[in-house]
């Protein structure tokens, strides 16, 4: 059986390489064959020259070194781990009854940090928070009143809470955009009424901080 030899790359030098190309480009200087006029005959063809030899000698470096040009990928940011200690406060200042506690230590049992989950009692911190007024809790429960999580899924209910901490408020536009007609109309009604029994709530509040 006839052998044949295998084809062999044969090591091509960076200046035979980019003496190559400046003779693909076309300067008279290329063509001669006479070395000591192997170069471009005016300062234009320099300036025309040197961005054909950058991008030649990437095209080389690139094919040579098997090096190629990725798009950024994006690192999700690690999540937050609370630590015993940090765990411990934020409990204590949920029960003392500050409201951005009490949103967080419900977000805690939500995704299960630090506790085990429990997403009703989640919505039961939410509901501390979001009845001293604070607008994150109310959407974190127009959105478990929304996809029924940890409680009874009730579109009005959602829409009302939605509607109480802002409808610009992160993610609110879309959950609304999900809801029926006749959820939205009616959680209109439910929203005013909230909306003046937490009134009433913070007047009460303030009327008995002032006497203190």
């Amino acid at each position: 059986m006839k052998s044949y030899p295998s084809k062999k790359r044969v090591p091509v030098s960076r200046v035979t390489a980019l003496w190559a190309l400046m003779c693909m480009t076309g300067f008279s200087g290329c063509q001669t064959s006479n070395l000591n006029h192997s170069y471009p005959d005016s300062p234009a063809e320099v300036f025309l020259l040197l961005p054909v030899l950058v991008l030649g000698g990437m095209a080389w470096a690139i094919e040579t070194t098997g090096v190629h040009l990725q798009p950024s990928v994006t690192v999700e940011p690690k999540e937050r781990v609370l630590t015993a200690f940090a765990f411990s406060q934020l409990s204590a200042a949920a029960k003392r009854g500050d409201a951005l506690a009490q949103n967080n230590f419900g977000v805690c049992h939500f995704i299960g940090q630090g506790v085990a989950q429990d997403r009703q009692l989640a919505v039961y911190w939410y509901q501390l928070s979001a009845d001293q007024g604070f607008a994150p809790a109310q959407a974190n429960l127009a959105r478990c009143y929304a996809t029924g999580e940890g409680v009874w899924r009730d579109e009005t209910e959602a829409y009302a809470y939605a509607s109480l901490a802002g409808l610009n408020q992160p993610g609110m536009p879309e959950l609304v955009a999900g809801l029926s007609p006749s959820a939205i109309v009616a959680g209109k009604v439910r929203g005013a009424e909230l909306a003046t029994a937490l009134s009433a709530r913070l007047a009460a509040k303030q009327a008995k901080d002032a006497v203190k």
